[in-house]
């Protein structure tokens, strides 16, 4: 699973688009950005989310 974040302007935050479930990082490229495919976005950014920390969880 990938988290995907993007911005559609260089001064904007990156923001959370969504997720995708790909096995290798080329297969989630191509997925995020025929999936979030609704804007221009300036950067596209995925994360790996076995990465990602938790900070709460209740």
């Amino acid at each position: 699973m990938w988290e995907v974040y993007a911005r559609r302007k260089f001064e904007e935050p990156l923001a959370h688009v969504g997720t995708v479930a790909a096995d290798d990082p080329h297969l989630a490229t191509v997925y995020a950005r025929t999936i979030f495919n609704e804007f221009t976005w300036v950067e596209m950014v995925l994360y790996p989310r076995p990465s990602s920390v938790t900070a709460i969880k209740t």
